[in-house]
């Protein structure tokens, strides 16, 4: 009977040091992917946006600009030491697009989820085209479900 309850203890502190492993792992942070520079440029593509916004009295027009200056944003940051103005430019496009068919589509709600369903399997298949082509894809998905 004292094997049965020492085993379960050793499994009981194998899973609480399992445990506390996986919550140390979750919380630590890799400093040598930090991206300070890169960070501070998008971080000002959606202030500047905001705060001119707020300062000719249209709040809601420099939190749209805003919304999408942190969407084009994503791309500065999670790409690599260059900037990707190709990919900053496709995903405006992408996103421009998709607003005004949404727009257009969105008046009836049939040919809208048609549309919708077309968008999410192109942006499906941008995976395969690469990191850029995938953000060009999921952000016009958004823009266009927004």
């Amino acid at each position: 009977m004292q094997t049965g309850a020492r085993a379960r203890t050793s499994l009981d502190a194998s899973a609480q040091a399992g445990v506390l492993a996986s919550f140390a792992a979750a919380f630590s942070v890799d400093r040598a992917g930090l991206r300070p520079a890169a960070a501070l440029k998008a971080t000002a593509g959606v202030v500047i946006p905001l705060i001119a916004g707020i300062a000719a009295g249209y709040p809601l027009v420099g939190a749209s600009a805003a919304f999408g200056a942190l969407s084009v944003g994503y791309a500065l940051v999670t790409s690599g030491p260059r900037t990707p103005f190709g990919t900053m430019l496709a995903i405006s496009l992408g996103m421009g697009t998709a607003t005004f068919v949404g727009a257009v589509s969105g008046l009836v709600p049939p040919v809208h989820l048609v549309v919708l369903a077309a968008a999410g399997f192109v942006a499906g298949l941008l995976v395969a085209a690469g990191p850029g082509a995938t953000q060009v894809g999921i952000n016009a998905t958004i823009a266009l479900l927004v």
